[in-house]
């Protein structure tokens, strides 16, 4: 499992359990026009990827772009890890 792959999954299991969305969701699917999570679930994804990953998402970042859904979550962590590195 690659990075992003393990980000990913990380990120999926804390949408469902801590924020409790329901049984599962996909990986394209869109987190904030569907509904799934609304402004205060972004800032607590955020919080999770700082505790969990070290990475703080500067308020520029905090795009619809970013959060759009969780596979384009992971690929803008992964990038900023890739950065830091």
């Amino acid at each position: 499992m690659n990075t992003q792959q393990q980000l990913l999954a990380a990120l999926t299991n804390y949408v469902v359990d801590e924020l409790r969305v329901g049984e599962s969701i996909g990986a394209d699917e869109s987190l904030l026009e569907g509904g799934i999570v609304d402004s205060l679930g972004v800032v607590r994804i955020a919080n999770f990827i700082d505790e969990e990953f070290e990475i703080q998402i500067p308020p520029s970042d905090f795009t619809r772009q970013n959060f759009e859904s969780l596979k384009t979550l992971a690929a803008y962590v992964a990038q900023r890890m890739e950065a830091t590195d």
